[in-house]
């Protein structure tokens, strides 16, 4: 996200020769972590730890905490599993400023302003982090993506190396 805001606002004197984002948040910081949550909380219903009701009211109370992030008012953290009121205290309390700082920014809306210059814009196949699903609006704003097959969050494979997807797009790329 830093990489992307300073290439988008640098002046011409002082401009990045490329641009590389690997695995970059494409959303909003929010709405990331409310896909993150309720994809775990999908989980949890599917695997019979919750039963759909209560899914329902971990989504709900999900919602209703980032709303009440965004609009600057304490967040009620009752009706969440201890692990959610947790991160949702953190993200209410200690880390507020930098939650809805990066919140206020819309990756794809960055992207837009980029000067001209070589983007390598990468997402994993197998990433629940940052889906790929996330990415096609800031993939239409810088012209492509890579999609790295077999590669999770941390741009390995299953056995743990480098993906040769990345490191032959980095090889490619012309400063």
């Amino acid at each position: 996200m830093t990489a992307l805001v300073l290439a988008a606002q640098a002046p011409l004197h002082r401009r990045a020769a490329a641009l590389v984002l690997l695995q970059p948040q494409a959303l909003r910081f929010l709405d990331l972590v409310a896909m993150q949550l309720h994809d775990q909380t999908r989980r949890l219903v599917e695997s019979g730890e919750l039963t759909p009701e209560e899914g329902e009211i971990v989504d709900r109370a999900i919602d209703v905490a980032v709303m009440d992030l965004r609009g600057g008012r304490p967040v009620d953290t009752s009706a969440m599993p201890a692990p959610l009121a947790a991160l949702f205290q953190s993200l209410a309390g200690p880390n507020r400023r930098f939650a809805l700082t990066d919140d206020a920014i819309f990756p794809p809306h960055v992207a837009r302003w980029l000067p001209p210059m070589p983007v390598l814009l990468t997402y994993g196949a197998l990433d629940p982090q940052v889906p790929c699903r996330t990415t096609d609006q800031l993939t239409d704003a810088v012209g492509h993506r890579v999609v790295l097959p077999g590669v999770g969050h941390l741009m390995t494979t299953a056995d743990g190396t480098l993906s040769t997807v990345l490191t032959r797009e980095l090889s490619a790329l012309r400063w």
